[in-house]
């Protein structure tokens, strides 16, 4: 009785406060803390060209990859060759952002229908009913996608993207063992990345409640190269609640403060 006894409580400390600053990991945003904090005045520039670098944080989405990409380009390619399954992507996208979804909805089905192996182009697909909040669907299209995928032995970087991407929604409909499945095939047998190794870092902590597993993945996504301004401030917070280790927690907030300034900059060069 002592054995379970104790084990409910901590699955009761668990619910009433590790989880609340579990969502906290995965809501944070770097850039409001520093504002409240005061770290960066009254610079407005300063505070967009940090949002600007933290929006290129993330390299998985396809739509956050063409809204920083200059239009004009987009479609000056798409003029020129409409045909390619690529063009068409990126063009879809160009709409969707502009409001036109069904419009955008047409091209990116034509896209996929051009070249099924694409995953980039089932990814943009899927992530145009996320944004609508149309889960079912997008969970639907990534499992289509997912499909065309998953026989290959070794992923690149767009296979990846779409796994990952794949993964998360699955995390967020509760669907976990596949999830799972699904963050290990990326880590073990796509490009090394930070978003995926973050992700499922957090998985690791809010699902299965290991800590010790969950350490291994935020320590790997704030450690990569180029540095992640975002993971290492998660991985801060990680090491400030649940390994109560001030000293660590303190080497990697200053390195995430760095880092986006260094960030900031950049953009402001650019």
């Amino acid at each position: 009785m002592g054995c379970c006894g104790s084990k409910n409580k901590y699955d009761e400390d668990y619910r009433n406060n590790d989880r609340s600053q579990v969502d906290k990991l995965e809501q944070l945003s770097n850039i409001n803390d520093y504002k409240s904090s005061g770290q960066l005045g009254n610079d407005k520039s300063t505070i967009q060209s940090l949002q600007q670098s933290q929006q290129a944080e993330n390299p998985t989405s396809a739509f956050q990859i063409i809204s920083n990409t200059n239009k004009s380009q987009v479609l000056e390619k798409y003029e020129d060759y409409p045909d390619d399954p690529d063009n068409m992507v990126s063009y879809g996208i160009i709409l969707s952002m502009e409001g036109k979804n069904k419009e955008a909805e047409a091209q990116l089905k034509k896209a996929v229908q051009k070249d099924s192996e694409r995953a980039r182009s089932w990814q943009a697909y899927a992530e145009l009913y996320e944004r609508q909040n149309d889960q079912q669907k997008a969970l639907e299209i990534y499992g289509e996608g997912y499909k065309h995928s998953s026989p290959k032995i070794a992923l690149d970087g767009d296979d990846s993207n779409l796994l990952l991407n794949y993964a998360i929604n699955l995390y967020k409909a509760k669907d976990f063992e596949k999830a799972e499945k699904l963050f290990k095939r990326v880590i073990t047998s796509g490009p090394k990345s930070a978003e995926a190794c973050g992700r499922y870092a957090i998985f690791l902590l809010k699902v299965n409640q290991d800590k010790a597993k969950a350490e291994t993945y935020f320590q790997e996504a704030a450690n990569m190269e180029p540095p992640n301004a975002i993971w290492n401030q998660r991985y801060a917070e990680f090491c400030k609640h649940f390994l109560k280790d001030e000293e660590k927690a303190s080497i990697y907030f200053k390195r995430s403060s760095l880092y986006q300034q260094q960030q900031g900059n950049s953009s402001r060069r650019n």
